[in-house]
């Protein structure tokens, strides 16, 4: 069906070619046992709209002003307050984790594949 049309084998091709052999992971059902969520997004958008539109739609001047000083607190923070590049943890948390693990049923862990566990807890 899909080679009888010139163009849209064509496309069928590039498809194939561009995302199901080069990018077999692109999508977004490939994580399995990932959660799948927006909030990230969501995040950011109501601290926009807390911190610099006050819920108010904006005309295009002002929504391109608010969006040139969003960027520039944006970028000050950033260098005010850079990545960590190691990450740091005090002993009590190791204990912490030590003695969760020693109460941990092991029979109840599910080992999916080469690092993937589910591990059922009643503590967060």
């Amino acid at each position: 069906k899909w080679t009888a049309d010139k163009d849209l084998d064509a496309f069928r091709k590039y498809f194939e070619d561009q995302w199901l052999l080069s990018l077999p992971f692109w999508y977004e059902g490939s994580a399995n046992l990932s959660p799948s969520t927006n909030n990230g997004l969501e995040l950011l958008n109501g601290k926009i709209k807390q911190m610099y539109t006050l819920r108010n739609k904006l005309s295009l001047s002002s929504f391109l002003q608010t969006a040139e000083r969003m960027l520039y607190d944006w970028s000050l923070a950033s260098a005010n307050t850079p990545f960590a590049i190691q990450i740091e943890f005090t002993n009590n948390l190791a204990t912490r984790a030590y003695q969760w693990l020693q109460k941990l049923d092991r029979t109840k862990v599910l080992h999916l594949g080469a690092a993937s566990y589910v591990v059922p807890s009643s503590e967060p």
